[in-house]
């Protein structure tokens, strides 16, 4: 049985999956959106515009512009 917090996660993905049309794949919650991508996906889908560029660069410093973008 899954606890509480499971089965948010699981019905989390599924709405992310449903909005973005991307899956998490083989990675749990975190490792799904730890890169920012999927997020930034997540947001344009809901607010066409907001995000005005995704980069898909998988380094570190990737992650800081998508985050601290002005």
């Amino acid at each position: 049985m899954h606890s509480s917090s499971q089965r948010f996660y699981v019905r989390e993905q599924d709405m992310i999956k449903a909005v973005t049309g991307r899956c998490f794949g083989d990675k749990d919650f975190r490792g799904g959106l730890e890169n920012g991508i999927l997020l930034c996906e997540l947001l344009s889908s809901i607010k066409p515009g907001l995000v005005k560029k995704i980069n898909r660069l998988p380094t570190p410093i990737a992650v800081f512009s998508l985050v601290f973008r002005n």
